[in-house]
């Protein structure tokens, strides 16, 4: 096996980091999935992860929520008079058979 090889195989990613924070009980936007974790395209990530057996559930939340969890671990400034506790945000989490 080449090198390239054996470094592809030990990396790490942010759809690694995605999935684990998933599997792990945290549940996760869009928005955090790509400020946080670098993984764009989270409804494929989901999906991949249903047609594997879990149980992925999903539920509508107030922005809000996402940007305080953000702001945790980096600073996610929003524009005046953006009205995050009416927009909606889709969070996913492991169901509790998953």
């Amino acid at each position: 096996m080449n090198i390239q090889k054996q470094l592809d195989v030990n990396r790490y990613s942010g759809v690694t980091a995605l999935h684990e924070h998933i599997l792990s009980g945290q549940p996760v936007t869009w928005l955090e999935a790509v400020l946080l974790m670098g993984a764009a395209n989270l409804g494929y990530e989901v999906h991949r992860l249903r047609n594997r057996g879990f149980l992925i559930e999903q539920r509508k939340i107030p922005m809000v929520r996402a940007l305080q969890r953000i702001n945790k671990y980096t600073r996610c400034d929003i524009p005046k008079g953006l009205p995050v506790n009416k927009i909606k945000l889709t969070e996913y989490f492991l169901g509790v058979d998953g």
